[in-house]
């Protein structure tokens, strides 16, 4: 199941993998890596709300993982919530610490924060 709705979500068909994988939810509401492809799905089909709500699902059933906190970081910062971008890619590094794509991140949107006159530290290691 995940292989397939993965192989689809690679070759930019994430409109049919959230096809295929969403109805699974109901029968797995507990599988993180279902919720992370499904909601990942969604968001990059544009239906960033419900994908959001699914990435933000999947995070108490393994808050030690940094897969849904890295997703939810670039799905916040698409659709311009970098405060909340900001705390997601730092709970990535409290797990995968010295990550640089995502210390690049930070330090984009720390700066964007700063300019719109927010504090470059908002969240900072929540």
């Amino acid at each position: 199941m995940n292989d397939c709705g993965i192989g689809i979500g690679v070759a930019g068909r994430a409109e049919d993998a959230v096809v295929l994988l969403e109805p699974f939810i109901a029968r797995q509401p507990r599988n993180y890596e279902l919720l992370n492809l499904v909601g990942w799905g969604l968001h990059q089909a544009g239906q960033s709300a419900r994908g959001i709500e699914i990435l933000e699902a999947a995070i108490p059933l393994e808050p030690g993982n940094w897969m849904a906190y890295y997703q939810l970081g670039y799905a916040y910062q698409t659709i311009g919530r970098p405060t909340e971008a900001i705390v997601m890619f730092e709970k990535v590094l409290q797990i995968r610490p010295e990550y640089p794509e995502i210390l690049r991140e930070l330090q984009i949107l720390r700066k964007r924060v700063e300019h719109r006159g927010g504090s470059p530290d908002v969240g900072r290691w929540a």
